[in-house]
């Protein structure tokens, strides 16, 4: 498999096919310009120009995607190079147009007819590698189901599954990108990141992963087990930010409730903050209840403890 082929077939090989189009288009275009001592943006209005007609600054800027100061100063330097006129609108005196002048117009006749070509030339070229063929085909696959929808799909097949040793690393990189946005690390949260398994899953605990189709770690949380063995705490729950409203972490919270159940858990804890209301929220939905918080807790973060007897669920 040559190394063409071997782009086309990544996860975003259609998408480099095409900025590599677009790269060789613009180089092309750059190389052809500077002879002419234009940019492209300047080529652009002196063709819009050329073929339209006459258009104010306003039509301009909407037309090229570009600022009324920017399309102001080209208009200055092509009046200055006598390409370019400016007058009132007969229809409209308060509307102020830009034409070309007939040195103008002769210009970027040129300059039309070069495009012409090479327009021309890269409609064959796509043609001969059936690009035309290729697009058609992905509208009326996007037609039936369109991107926003598909990569719905995709997410929602990210699975729950339980926690290796080779996730340490992604439970730590998790947990902190959200206590560190919110707060701080405190010694608690380094001596559990330091080895999970020794500090939540050897005392009798447990710990979920989030993993997407290509074993992508987006999510994690934790059920940490009393000494009294008949009470877990809810811990250490951390969705990635790109996959936050998902439901990503209610299937977290829900793997980790129906663990609790299965070992025979009378109830499960947590502890949180008022800061983080969103996860609040996704307690409150899962019956979890406020109670009084300890003040023998051992972070400095927890104003919030919520509780879920597991009976009554």
């Amino acid at each position: 498999m040559d190394s063409l082929t071997e782009n086309l077939s990544s996860t975003n090989g259609f998408a480099a096919l095409l900025k590599r189009y677009k790269a060789i288009c613009e180089a092309y275009e750059a190389r052809q310009l500077v002879p002419l001592n234009l940019d492209a943006i300047k080529t652009r209005l002196g063709l819009s120009l050329y073929r339209n007609g006459p258009l104010s600054i306003s039509e301009l800027s909407l037309i090229l995607g570009v600022s009324h100061p920017a399309i102001l100063k080209i208009a200055r330097d092509f009046i200055h190079n006598e390409w370019v006129a400016d007058y009132r609108d007969r229809r409209d005196k308060r509307r102020r147009l830009l034409a070309l002048t007939n040195s103008g117009a002769s210009y970027f006749m040129g300059v039309s007819a070069h495009d012409a070509i090479r327009n021309q030339m890269l409609r064959a070229l796509s043609e001969a590698a059936g690009v035309d063929q290729v697009l058609i085909r992905l509208e009326r696959a996007l037609q039936e189901e369109n991107l926003e929808a598909r990569v719905g799909k995709a997410r929602d097949r990210v699975e729950i599954r339980r926690y290796s040793d080779t996730d340490q690393s992604d439970f730590e990189r998790l947990n902190r990108a959200w206590i560190e946005r919110y707060f701080s690390i405190e010694a608690e949260d380094l001596r559990i990141f330091s080895n999970p398994r020794l500090e939540i899953i050897q005392p009798g605990g447990e710990i979920f992963m989030a993993v997407t189709s290509d074993d992508q770690v987006v999510g994690t949380c934790a059920v940490m087990i009393a000494a009294s063995k008949t009470r877990g705490e809810l811990a250490k729950m951390a969705v990635h930010q790109h996959f936050q409203g998902l439901g990503i972490g209610r299937r977290l919270a829900q793997a980790a409730i129906s663990w609790g159940k299965s070992m025979g858990l009378e109830k499960i804890t947590l502890e949180s903050n008022q800061r983080l209301r969103a996860a609040l929220a996704l307690y409150e939905s899962l019956g979890f209840a406020y109670v009084e918080s300890s003040p023998d807790s051992e972070f400095a973060r927890a104003d919030v403890s919520m509780v879920l007897v597991l009976e009554d669920i």
